[in-house]
Formats: C-alpha cells, structure tokens, sequence
C-alpha cells in the first residue's frame, strides 16, 4: 500500500513539471496555460478531442454562476495544416 501511494506521488510530481514546464506568464503576471499545449501533456490524441473538456468545463463555469471570460481566455494558435 504505500509503495502505491509512493508511486502516485511521483506520478503526481511528474505531471506537476509538465504543468509548469508549459505555463505561460506575460509581462501582466497574470499566468495561463494553452490548451493545445495542456491536450499534448495530458496525452490526447486529437486537440478536437480535448476540446470537447474545455466545452464540457465551461459549461460547468456557467452553472456554477462563474463567467468563462476570465479562465477561458480565446487565443488563437497558429498551428501547421493537418497537425490536428
């Protein structure tokens, strides 16, 4: 039992730096992680894919009386043709 919690904490740490490793702070300090950059980390084959979270966390956002502008900040990523 606590070699599997030893090996969750790893886990956890792991994914932790892949968080960070991609997280953005502009000159305002205020800190952001791109969605296409959060699917690759979080091993999502299609963006396509990822982006139904995204749709299904917003909605949840409103639910819950939030507005989706702040946390859900559109930026539009120049991506190659057909890399998905």
């Amino acid at each position: 039992m606590c070699q599997q919690v030893i090996i969750i904490i790893i886990n956890c740490q792991e994914t932790l730096r892949k968080f960070e490793s991609i997280r953005k702070v502009p000159d305002q300090g205020k800190a952001y992680w791109s969605a296409r950059e959060l699917a690759k980390i979080l091993d999502y084959s299609e963006y396509r894919k990822f982006n139904n979270v995204i749709e299904k966390a917003k909605k949840a956002c409103q639910n819950s009386q939030n507005t989706i502008e702040d946390p859900f900040a559109h930026v539009a990523d120049m991506v190659q043709i057909g890399s998905g």
